[in-house]
């Protein structure tokens, strides 16, 4: 929920997938805020995924903040201790698209600076 909410308020776009084998194991949301983009993925894949989004909008290449959740499996959470915690790294985007990697069974969250 931390992570969502970095992204709201904003307006929700669906993201579609252009290959013709859409694969339903990746499930990413668009934000539109007033100041940029975000973007929410969430995979069910047990392979690590990489991903490209391409924004309807031409744009100059531009910073993002990722945010990821961080774990040794796919079933740790901080029931008894902190063994899942949000980690955050820096990418550029190039025009009007941005690529990312998702761990497997992960949650990204992308925000435009």
């Amino acid at each position: 929920m931390s992570m969502l909410n970095q992204a709201l308020p904003a307006d929700i776009h669906l993201v579609k997938n252009k290959a013709t084998d859409i694969d339903k194991d990746i499930t990413m949301t668009a934000f539109h805020r007033d100041n940029g983009w975000a973007i929410a993925a969430v995979s069910a894949k047990p392979a690590m995924q990489n991903v490209t989004v391409n924004f309807p909008a031409n744009k100059s290449k531009s910073s993002w903040r990722v945010l990821r959740l961080k774990s040794a499996t796919p079933f740790s959470s901080n029931e008894a201790t902190e063994d899942v915690r949000i980690v955050e790294e820096q990418i550029i985007a190039q025009e009007n698209s941005i690529s990312f990697t998702i761990n497997p069974f992960g949650f990204v969250m992308l925000i435009s600076d």
